[in-house]
């Protein structure tokens, strides 16, 4: 089931968006009959228990499987590639977009082959459809005749009335690659239905259409771009990766139905074409993105269309395209979801001089307002904050306002959400809410005068006060 598998999107994303979070996928067969045995409950609970253990496990008739990936060479190619037929007509999903106008641009050099290239929304206007334009005119230099057609790769309709015209320009369509894809962005608590939906429709609802549109029409190959996202997990791309974990289990699905030859090519980041090169990220996420970078130089155009005909020439469902060693790339990316945090607390010992702004710096004038401005001080790394400075005028972003609200939420033992600092961006405002939502009348004003009281101990009567608990007041943690 396919559709099962987008769950390993989050599995592999809420950890590294929330550092406190574990998160594990079992994968079993459910019960022949309607009550489980004791031994298989036991699975589960000792699977959950263990935070050391496998984030990808499977149950098999009694068997435990992890999972693992072995290296394997492709060969060269032949003069004419496997499955690539001279003169032969290809249509290619997302061909206007960057790796989808590299390929094609191999197929025109390599068999001269007849484009049927799909956007959502053809050539567009302007500047952007100038540049397009040339490269698809480039193709027609090169050899091939192209076809430029518009339709949404999610819409039944609209794909059968795609092919209906390309096989009436070109006749039977011998391929197809399947590289559309919206881009993703944003953290989990700030992603909303339709902000994933978008993102899960091309690559999960798309590839069910194309399943079904190919049904009768039997090409010799379909190939799904896939990303190692789905394997590493990238913070802010939650439903990216769900929706290529998706792909990936499609095409191990297909391999051996009889069904045409169909491939999950888990590309690594393209450095001169492809979205990761052309997709803006919010700042929050650029320390990811360097940092994560690091490992991998990324894939050079020639070496992706070539790294293409050979993988076309082999009969492995999915192959992962990755330029370093992936082992040690995966401990990597779980490591620096770990470094990072520790890191940030690090710079964040090293205060700086508030910036200057707009608005006038206001000093705290209560308990509750010094110990919110104090965490805001902590994170941000400044030496003090006003209470009508906003937090993002202060250089805050997503990832660093949930760390905000994760730990106001746990100072004050309030129901806060991460919309609420955006909602309310300055101390005093969150202050406010904070009164708002506590649960018993002056609450919060207690916990605040407890802590700024042991802000200002000494090291030794905390040591103190913490050999003596029922002296705090009834406070701990």
């Amino acid at each position: 089931f396919p559709e099962k598998a987008t769950a390993l999107g989050l599995c592999r994303v809420i950890p590294q968006e929330y550092a406190k979070v574990a998160c594990r996928s079992v994968d079993i067969e459910a019960p022949e009959s309607s009550s489980w045995r004791d031994d298989e409950i036991d699975r589960l609970l000792a699977e959950s228990i263990d935070r050391t253990g496998e984030t990808v496990v499977a149950y098999r008739r009694n068997e435990r499987w992890i999972q693992a990936f072995e290296p394997v060479r492709l060969e060269g190619r032949e003069a004419r590639p496997g499955r690539l037929r001279e003169r032969g007509v290809y249509l290619i999903t997302g061909g206007l977009g960057g790796i989808g106008l590299e390929l094609a641009r191999f197929l025109a050099e390599s068999v001269q082959a007849r484009l049927v290239l799909l956007g959502r929304t053809g050539l567009p206007a302007g500047e952007e459809g100038s540049a397009r334009r040339k490269k698809v005119e480039a193709l027609e230099e090169r050899g091939a005749e192209v076809l430029v057609l518009s339709a949404d790769v999610a819409d039944r309709r609209q794909m059968e009335e795609a092919f209906a015209r390309a096989e009436a320009q070109f006749g039977h369509i011998h391929g197809v690659i399947h590289a559309a894809g919206v881009a993703p962005g944003g953290v989990i608590q700030l992603k909303t239905r339709d902000m994933s939906q978008r993102v899960l429709a091309p690559k999960v609802t798309g590839t069910l259409v194309l399943e079904e549109v190919l049904r009768d029409r039997r090409p010799d190959f379909l190939l799904l771009c896939s990303s190692l996202a789905s394997i590493l997990g990238v913070p802010g791309q939650s439903d990216y990766c769900a929706a290529n974990a998706f792909q990936d289990a499609f095409a191990r699905r297909a391999a051996g139905t009889g069904a045409p030859f169909v491939l999950s090519l888990n590309w690594d980041t393209w450095s001169e074409s492809g979205m990761a090169v052309e997709t803006e990220v919010p700042e929050g996420l650029l320390e990811w993105r360097r940092a994560l970078a690091a490992t991998s130089e990324g894939i050079l155009s020639a070496e992706g269309t070539e790294l293409f005909a050979r993988a076309l020439r082999q009969p492995l469902p999915q192959l992962l395209v990755s330029t370093v060693e992936l082992g040690p790339r995966i401990a990597h990316y779980r490591a620096v979801n770990v470094a990072l945090p520790r890191e940030r607390e690090r710079e964040a010992l090293r205060r700086h001089r508030r910036p200057e702004l707009a608005t006038d710096f206001v000093a705290s004038s209560n308990e509750l307002e010094a110990t919110i401005a104090d965490v805001w001080q902590e994170l941000l790394g400044f030496d003090e904050v006003g209470i009508h400075d906003d937090f993002f005028d202060l250089g805050g972003h997503s990832l660093l306002a949930m760390q905000v609200v994760n730990r106001l939420r746990e100072t004050f033992q309030v129901p806060l959400k991460l919309q609420t600092l955006f909602d309310a961006p300055t101390v005093a405002e969150l202050a406010r809410v904070i009164t708002e939502s506590e649960l018993r009348p002056g609450q919060a004003h207690e916990i605040a005068q407890l802590a700024q009281g042991i802000e200002r101990l000494s090291g030794d009567e905390v040591e103190r006060m913490l050999q003596e608990p029922k002296a705090t007041g009834g406070y701990a943690g």
